[in-house]
């Protein structure tokens, strides 16, 4: 029974990264503001669209990943991304199949900045 819900642990895990979307290339927008819908939040917007699965949470045209920069993690992602745009640099970042930091736009599981 043990093997039983480990397979299906590992199978719903690779389920939901096949899912989520993933982008590289050169970031388009980076924006965040005062107001209360945004607070804290980082929305980004990828020059080339994301390829996601079409069942996805996400829904929204005008921005493809965000994550919170309120928390230690998101402030040291914040770092990253305006580092690798201020040197032109390529990015790729992986989304966690979610919604769960802005409705309608997928929420960031991971940042690449490949030499």
């Amino acid at each position: 029974m043990k093997i039983k819900i480990t397979l299906l642990a590992c199978l719903m895990g690779i389920s939901s990264i096949a899912n989520s979307g993933q982008a590289t290339g050169h970031i388009a927008a980076i924006m965040t503001g005062p107001q209360p819908d945004y607070d804290g939040r980082i929305f980004i917007k990828m020059k080339n669209p994301p390829q996601r699965d079409p069942d996805t949470c996400h829904n929204n045209n005008h921005y493809d990943f965000v994550f919170d920069a309120s928390t230690e993690g998101g402030k040291v992602s914040l770092s990253v991304l305006l580092s690798a745009n201020a040197a032109g640099k390529s990015v790729s970042i992986g989304g966690s199949n979610t919604c769960s930091i802005y409705n309608g736009i997928e929420s960031v599981d991971w940042i690449f900045i490949p030499n």
